[in-house]
């Protein structure tokens, strides 16, 4: 069976000079989706979390292969998405 995508983040804008982004939550399971070492696709990219904490209502992330500002600037709006497993279902009536 084939996976699907859902979205879990928008990159909003570079933050500072390190190469990290703020990234708009759009999931209910942030520190799953956004923790060390996960894989996220942006675009045609495949994107792995060096590191992420909140900020705010904001994840500042940063992504491995990416150190400056300037590396960042190229995944400016873009939206982070998960392959998911169709067959799961959420445990709760409220979740998506």
């Amino acid at each position: 069976m084939q996976s699907l995508r859902r979205v879990v983040g928008r990159i909003a804008k570079p933050h500072g000079v390190r190469g990290e982004v703020q990234v708009e939550i759009r999931t209910d399971e942030p520190e799953l989706r956004f923790k060390k070492g996960s894989q996220l696709i942006a675009g045609e990219q495949l994107l792995k979390i060096q590191s992420a904490k909140f900020h705010g209502k904001y994840m500042l992330v940063k992504f491995e292969g990416f150190d400056t500002r300037n590396d960042v600037e190229e995944l400016r709006n873009l939206m982070l998405e998960v392959e998911v497993d169709p067959t799961l279902t959420p445990d709760a009536d409220d979740e998506f």
